[in-house]
């Protein structure tokens, strides 16, 4: 808000002061600065010895510039808060933006609360009321230094024609130029606040995000040590898939109050490019891993599979609809040629799998479509083209590996399961297991990796990739 918005009567005021009193000694100020500076280039000429003409010039053009500065002098001041006024205001919508407390938050901290007993809820009360105390004391310090400000804004603008008089002096125009300093740092002084006030508030938003998932975590009961469960024993093919239920938008249920959703990726560029791109895209890899805590497990899977004809390799070269789409298309088709003679029509398929702990499918599909938008946002930082998979394309993929070889295509849809009475794991299961590594028809092997150390080197990532 400017000095003229915020009280007008005030500002009325003010301006009246600094052009009736303050301006006429501001003019005599400027009379007595322009005649010093006409005497100190006098005497710098040798005492009249090696006078030129020009500098009379000079001083005449200065004094016009003093002149025309001092009678404006009011304007320039209000400019420079106008300007400031801007940017706070371009910068308010931004900052608010970022800060918005959205609708699942909200539903977040209802459903905690309602979980909370009455000791907890009591405890909370009681903080919130201490706080309440504080943002009201902090309410009348703000009041105060808002208040303060502007008074100190008000005193600088009725005071603003004298320093501005000496500002074309070289002796004396430091004056002018502090004074102008101080005023661009007033005026842009709320917006260093805002940014402060928005750092701290995207900071704590972060912290009760994380909050959040950890509590919901601890808030999945478990049964009690002395009640031992009962084992199962799978006694047909389908009992042995291990997850219980795969609905239709891609979440699956592992098992009681566990659920889960898988994202396909495609390759970058990593091996070809410079070292400086290789290094951006190995710290944003590092990023993206570090996005993953303890209470957000997952798991990276790479599927080598035959694939099918129309299915076979993914290029990425999108077409620009200009004149070298042409071009694009032929590179296009001669990299799938040399993949496939490369390869022996293999394709790699790259899943990550991430789950989080919730009472029920509903609970979960908020909190899961949130993690899905965070890793799908930073594979987009790293230039990775990612695909959420709904639960056909899951059900496809445990499919493909049930049955390796791809002789069995897999068909299926959503009506068989009301038509037949089967379950989804009806459909992708094998005929039988052989635990002995071994598939009907294929003979298999697995291999246990673990990572221990401290740090990644990027030829881990090229050999897994």
């Amino acid at each position: 808000m400017t000095p003229g918005a915020f009280n007008p009567g005030v500002f009325s005021l003010i301006r009246q002061i600094s052009e009736t009193v303050v301006l006429p000694i501001a003019g005599l100020l400027l009379t007595f600065v322009m005649t010093w500076e006409l005497i100190q280039l006098i005497v710098e000429r040798n005492n009249l010895h090696e006078i030129d003409t020009w500098i009379f010039f000079k001083w005449v053009f200065k004094t016009m510039v003093a002149v025309l500065i001092l009678s404006n002098t009011f304007n320039i001041v209000m400019g420079i808060f106008d300007v400031a006024q801007h940017v706070v205001n371009s910068a308010a919508g931004v900052i608010a933006g970022s800060t918005d407390v959205t609708p699942g938050m909200l539903d977040t901290l209802r459903a905690q609360l309602e979980a909370m007993n009455i000791g907890s809820l009591l405890g909370l009360w009681f903080q919130s009321m201490i706080v309440n105390i504080i943002v009201v004391a902090l309410n009348i310090v703000v009041f105060v230094i808002v208040y303060g400000r502007i008074i100190e804004i008000y005193i600088l603008t009725s005071l603003a024609p004298l320093p501005m008089a000496t500002l074309t002096n070289r002796e004396m125009g430091g004056m002018g130029q502090n004074y102008i300093k101080s005023l661009l740092a007033v005026g842009f002084q709320g917006l260093l606040i805002m940014v402060c006030v928005a750092i701290y508030a995207v900071l704590v938003q972060s912290i009760a995000t994380r909050k959040t998932r950890l509590t919901q975590t601890k808030k999945i009961k478990t049964p009690p040590r002395s009640v031992k469960r009962k084992s199962i024993v799978p006694r047909t093919a389908q009992q042995t898939i291990p997850y219980r239920e795969m609905l239709q938008d891609g979440i699956c249920k592992v098992r009681d109050g566990y659920y889960t959703k898988t994202i396909e990726y495609e390759d970058i560029n990593y091996s070809v490019a410079s070292n400086d791109d290789q290094a951006a895209i190995f710290e944003g890899y590092c990023g993206f891993l570090n996005y993953f805590d303890s209470a957000l497990p997952f798991q990276m899977s790479f599927i080598n599979h035959r694939a099918r004809p129309g299915k076979r390799y993914k290029v990425n070269i999108p077409m620009q609809s200009d004149n070298y789409d042409s071009i694009r298309k032929e590179f296009t088709n001669m990299l799938k040629g040399q993949i496939a003679k490369s390869n022996n029509g293999i394709v790699r398929s790259k899943y990550i799998t991430f789950g989080l702990p919730a009472m029920s499918a509903d609970d979960a599909r908020p909190r899961l479509d949130r993690v899905e938008t965070d890793i799908t946002g930073n594979f987009k930082k790293l230039g990775v083209q990612a695909k959420v998979l709904n639960g056909l394309e899951r059900l496809e993929v445990l499919h493909g590996q049930l049955h390796p070889g791809g002789r069995e295509r897999f068909l299926f849809s959503w009506a068989d399961i009301a038509q037949t009475g089967l379950s989804t794991k009806d459909f992708i299961a094998p005929t039988s297991f052989e635990f002995q590594t071994r598939i009907p028809d294929m003979m298999s092997i697995a291999i246990t990796l673990a990572i221990s150390a401290t740090t990644r080197m990027d030829d881990l990532s090229l050999s897994s990739t």
